[in-house]
Order: C-alpha cells, then structure tokens, then sequence
C-alpha cells in the first residue's frame, strides 16, 4: 500500500484591503488533489485526514500599517499560525 500525500488547499484569491480574507479552495473545487488522492486510492471517506487548509487574511494595525497573517487547519483545528513583516498599505 502506497502512502497517500497530504493536499493543502490555499485561498481563492490573493488577500486585499478590500478582500481580507478570501475563502479557501474545497477539493470539491480542484481537480488536482482529487485525481492526486484517486492515484494513492484513497477512500471518500478518507480523505479530509489528508486535506490542510491554508487561510491567509490581511491584518491592519494600530500603526496604520498592514500585515499577513497565516493559519494552517486540520480538521477545524489550528495546527500552525503566524505573521509577516508589516508594510505600508
């Protein structure tokens, strides 16, 4: 039996002022990652054990100025998080 990779699906659309937080890519929306986890066989109802999320949002800050902030989930659970280097928006 072959070990089945994991798929991180990243947002949609890049993160803006005006969109912060853009919705995260589902396998029902991606061709790849299935036809990826179809390969290894995995079962449907295996499949969210090897799915992590990637949110990316814009932050601003007090000092006027923006940043990035990042959190990767598994199974609803934040398993790592963490921000950029602010810059001038």
């Amino acid at each position: 039996m072959l070990t089945a990779p994991d798929v991180f699906l990243f947002p949609q659309r890049i993160p803006s002022v005006d969109d912060p937080e853009p919705s995260v890519h589902t396998l029902d929306m991606l061709k790849l990652p299935s036809i990826i986890l179809d390969l290894f066989g995995v079962p449907l109802e295996t499949r969210p054990m090897h799915v992590w999320e990637v949110h990316v949002r814009i932050v601003n800050l007090d000092s006027g100025k923006l940043q990035h902030a990042i959190e990767i989930t598994h199974h609803g659970d934040i398993v790592d998080q963490g921000k950029a280097r602010p810059w001038k928006g």
